[in-house]
């Protein structure tokens, strides 16, 4: 179905807590890395209280994607 559409976009909430899911298998992440970077069909938004970068082990399917940082503070 994504290959059809031109461009789909996924936002992951709370994403600091997915090395505590069990369900967030290599499986997800390996289908989200495929449509970001080989199908370049996903923009991906994700949501987390711990830095991205500190969240993958190195060998993990997303450590080596271009990945860009923006924070996003509240204000007080």
């Amino acid at each position: 179905m994504l290959q059809t559409r031109s461009n789909t976009r996924v936002v992951l909430t709370h994403f600091d807590m997915a090395p505590h899911r069990s369900y967030y298998d290599v499986d997800l992440f390996a289908a989200l890395r495929f449509l970001m970077m080989d199908m370049r069909k996903l923009t991906l938004l994700v949501q987390s209280r711990t830095p991205f970068a500190a969240l993958l082990p190195k060998d993990h399917p997303l450590s080596d994607l271009d990945i860009k940082t923006v924070e996003l503070r509240a204000r007080p």
